[in-house]
């Protein structure tokens, strides 16, 4: 429940200003299309998990799960062979291949599309707020994205990591724990900015009840995350995973220092962070429908 009013309050703000540029009615569109897929995802999710644990029993599923007895893949092969003989096995394993492909194409959309709207307001290089002449996409912030992705994978295959195991799942925890505590600040951000701003707009819900509670069950997320990331790794032991909380505090460190030094030394630049895009997608809102 906590997750889902996250994600309310949380999407009107995240999703407009990555995507509102092309959408027409933002506001509305966006907010509607993503609880709307959050919801979906939802209850597909505690099918999988329901579906899961009873087809493996909960002793073997919190044993296969936390590595203690093979590999944690075989929490799903081992249902999947059991129940509906190898091939559904040979299929999940194209699934899991094609899905992850799509997780990952999906991050590099998302921090595209961060740096774009970073150079954009000209903070780290002007030049990642490019489009392409032609296709009018953010071809350089999508190539300096990929830069980072080859450096990271070409690290974990020197050392001789697994790619699943060991790369995607350690990165994908470290993406994770970041992200929630990212939604988290924005409820709380909500709250804070519907205070002294748009009174016309303010709700008791949408704008304190769902932000508070989101940001209090995106709290306690993070929380069962950094207290099980043994388990929700598989078992592993990996320096990367146990450097995962600092990290994130790092970066988060990181961008608070860098946001109050660029207040106090160019309150200008301060002021437009994130507004480009915003005023960029009020426009398009004003514009008359066209055929």
């Amino acid at each position: 429940i906590g997750l889902f009013f996250c994600f309310w309050s949380w999407v009107g703000f995240e999703s407009t200003a990555m995507y509102g540029e092309e959408s027409r009615d933002p506001k509305r569109i966006i907010p509607r299309a993503t609880v709307l897929a959050v919801v979906g995802l939802g209850a597909l999710y505690m099918l999988v998990a329901w579906t899961t644990l009873s087809g493996n029993g909960l002793a073997v599923s919190v044993a296969v799960s936390g590595g203690s007895t093979g590999n944690p893949l075989d929490l799903f092969y081992g249902a999947a062979q059991q129940y509906l003989g190898h091939w559904a096995v040979t299929a999940f394993e194209w699934l899991m291949c094609s899905s992850a492909f799509a997780c990952g194409m999906a991050f590099h959309q998302c921090a595209s599309r961060y740096l774009y709207a970073i150079g954009r307001e000209g903070f780290i290089h002007r030049a990642l707020g490019r489009t392409h002449r032609s296709h009018g996409s953010p071809f350089v912030a999508s190539f300096a994205q990929t830069g980072v992705t080859v450096a990271i994978v070409g690290a974990f295959w020197a050392t001789g990591k697994d790619p699943y195991l060991d790369l995607y799942t350690l990165t994908a925890i470290l993406g994770t724990m970041a992200l929630l505590i990212v939604q988290a600040l924005c409820s709380f951000s909500v709250i804070a900015y519907f205070r002294s701003h748009h009174a016309e707009t303010r709700h008791w819900f949408r704008t304190l009840v769902a932000p508070a509670l989101g940001g209090l069950g995106m709290v306690g997320a993070v929380y069962l995350l950094v207290t099980n990331l043994k388990t929700a790794s598989g078992g592993s032991s990996a320096l990367l995973l146990t450097l995962t909380p600092w990290i994130v505090g790092g970066v988060f460190v990181g961008g608070v220092a860098y946001a109050l030094y660029t207040r106090s030394r160019n309150p200008a630049r301060y002021e437009i962070l994130g507004r480009i895009v915003m005023e960029d997608t009020q426009e398009r809102a004003e514009e008359p429908a066209t055929a």
